[in-house]
């Protein structure tokens, strides 16, 4: 199995949301997503830089999901 990386947690997170998306390679990874017709980009490093790089992840992508409404919590 593939080792997991900060842009397959992303990834992953816009799939359980049911959020189309796009990865565009280059230095960093940008996943860009649409919402509602709006196009949002979320950089993502290529290799984790510490341990908590894939929590780091999947935290900011979830919050800006929060705030378009598409998660419920905090």
């Amino acid at each position: 199995m593939a080792k997991e990386t900060p842009v397959t947690a992303v990834i992953a997170e816009l799939t359980a949301a049911g959020v189309e998306h796009r990865v565009d390679q280059g230095k960093h990874y940008k996943v860009r997503f649409w919402v509602k017709g709006r196009q949002y980009t979320y950089v993502a490093a290529r290799t984790a830089s510490d341990r908590r790089a894939l929590q780091n992840a999947r935290t900011g992508v979830r919050r800006i999901l929060r705030d378009l409404g598409l998660l419920e919590g905090k």
